[in-house]
Formats: structure tokens, C-alpha cells, sequence
């Protein structure tokens, strides 16, 4: 029996032996790092907080996770590696940060953001002005202006734009009052909000 076959048979399994050698360290010496964040004012575990994470030296972040509901993350980097970490989450200031990947545990705060109000501006206005600003065609008389004026109510108000108010007879009868041309019960009179009735004058 020709002893060939058997040496290329070992040769293959050393062969075979010697890559998996190699290789053994390569996985050995990767290491699982545990990322804690929390609220740096409170302590409170920070969920779904995301935690982006790349060599020292690398340009970009290829790798990323989120925390779970105790705050924690996980990631695997190889024995030794120096690792740029970049933690960010919603309302809370984003934190950078280096760490060597040596296993262990890392504590992460974040600082919630601080919002600055601009400048509040507080106006008063009158229950006339207000009125007069609306746009609707409104009308306001203003009592104190009337003070100390012996004037009556009809001359006040015969004073408004687009308002007649006069009697329907002599001395004692109804008022009549006009609306731009309208008037009886095609106006409506309210006194405090209760509605008047203008169908025979007032």
C-alpha cells in the first residue's frame, strides 16, 4: 500500500489544525463591554438610548445599539481596542467619550438639555380696545367720558356710525332705533345679554 494518500491526509489535518490555532486567539480576545446610561440628575436608567461606538482612529460610527430597559447596552470590540463612544437620546445633551475594550462595565450620564425661554411680552388691554380691535364693526362708548355732561342717551347714541335712534311719536313714546337702515325685528337688542324685543320698538 502506497504510503502518499496518508501523507497528504496529515498534511491536510495539520494544515487544518494550525488555521484553527490562529484563529482561536482572534475570537478568545474579543471582549463583551456593558454601556450603563443614566439621567445624570436623578440616576434613573435611561431606555432606548442609543449608543454608536468606533475605533479611535476610524472616521465614521459603523456600529450602533440601543439600551434596554435597565439602561444597558452591549457591545463587542476586540481585547485592548480603543473605542470612541457617542451616546445621544431625546431632550438630553449628547455625550462623547473614550473607553478601552478590556471587559467590564461603564457608567454613561447624560445632562437633560436646558431650554432657554425667549423674552415674554405681556400687554394689557382694556375690554373696549379689545372690542375695538375686533373684526367685526363694533362700536364703544365709554361712560366716564359721559360724566358731567347732561346729554341724553339718544344724542350718545346718534353719535355712532351707522345707528339712528329716534321716537316713533311725541314726548314719552317707544324709541325707534335703526341699524343701517334696519330696524323692528329685523335688529336685535340685547341688555346684558338678554335678548329685547324690538318688534314694536323699545
Amino acid at each position: 500500500m502506497s504510503i502518499d494518500p496518508i501523507i497528504h491526509l496529515c498534511k491536510r489535518a495539520l494544515i487544518v489544525s494550525i488555521l484553527s490555532l490562529w484563529a482561536y486567539p482572534m475570537f478568545a480576545q474579543q471582549h463583551s463591554i456593558e454601556i450603563k446610561v443614566i439621567n445624570a440628575e436623578n440616576g434613573d436608567s435611561i431606555e432606548f438610548a442609543t449608543v454608536q461606538w468606533k475605533d479611535l482612529n476610524a472616521p465614521t460610527y459603523k456600529n450602533g445599539t440601543t439600551t434596554n430597559r435597565k439602561g444597558v447596552a452591549t457591545l463587542r470590540a476586540s481585547a485592548n481596542q480603543k473605542l470612541m463612544l457617542m451616546v445621544s437620546y431625546i431632550g438630553y445633551q449628547t455625550i462623547t467619550d473614550t473607553i478601552t475594550a478590556n471587559g467590564g462595565h461603564y457608567t454613561i450620564k447624560l445632562f437633560p438639555e436646558s431650554t432657554e425661554l425667549a423674552d415674554v411680552v405681556v400687554v394689557g388691554k382694556t375690554k373696549a380696545q379689545v372690542i375695538r380691535e375686533s373684526p367685526e364693526a363694533v362700536s364703544v362708548i365709554n361712560a366716564k367720558e359721559l360724566q358731567g355732561r347732561s346729554v341724553s342717551l339718544e344724542t350718545i347714541l346718534n353719535k355712532t356710525i351707522g345707528l339712528k335712534v329716534g321716537q316713533t311719536g311725541g314726548l314719552g313714546s317707544s324709541s325707534r332705533i335703526i341699524v343701517h337702515g334696519l330696524e323692528g325685528n329685523r335688529i336685535q337688542i340685547l341688555w346684558d345679554g338678554i335678548p329685547m324685543n324690538t318688534s314694536d320698538g323699545t
